[in-house]
């Protein structure tokens, strides 16, 4: 994982993230977990009034992937209280940068989207009844990482 990579061409701007350019782990939901967010993935940001252009997603494989879409989400909240009500919605976004654990993959999705204040960024992808193609790469001792229970 880089957190220098420069964006796709499809997205610029500054990017930020909740990582150091490491990868410890990768983690994904499967079987069982039903939409809207149940299995999600996300970071929350407290960012103030602005435009999400761009959402950023680091992911890897293990020999299972076959092209299974995401859908990308921008929440209100998350912060400093459960993320709400849904502020954008990707439908079936196809990834094409999912390399092979131990290495990390970012593939960006254009967003563009109004938030004030609080907000939660990340993705939803339906695993319910099938094994896992793809997971998102995690850096668990960078800055903003949480280890445990909030």
């Amino acid at each position: 994982m880089d957190s220098s990579a420069p964006p796709d061409e499809e997205c610029g701007g500054t990017l930020f993230c909740h990582h150091d350019g490491s990868a410890e782990n990768a983690y994904g939901w499967s079987f069982g977990w039903t939409e809207p967010s149940c299995g999600a993935f996300a970071e929350a940001f407290g960012l103030g009034y602005g435009r999400v252009v761009c959402g950023a997603y680091w992911c890897s494989q293990i020999g299972w992937f076959y092209g299974e879409p995401m859908d990308a989400y921008v929440w209100a909240g998350g912060g400093t209280r459960e993320p709400g009500e849904v502020l954008c919605l990707i439908p079936g976004v196809a990834l094409d940068n999912v390399p092979y654990w131990p290495d990390c993959g970012q593939d960006d999705v254009p967003i563009d989207c109004c938030v004030s204040g609080e907000f939660t960024a990340g993705w939803w992808a339906d695993f319910t009844e099938q094994p896992l193609q793809w997971y998102i790469c995690a850096d668990e001792d960078g800055p903003g990482a949480i280890l445990g229970p909030a």
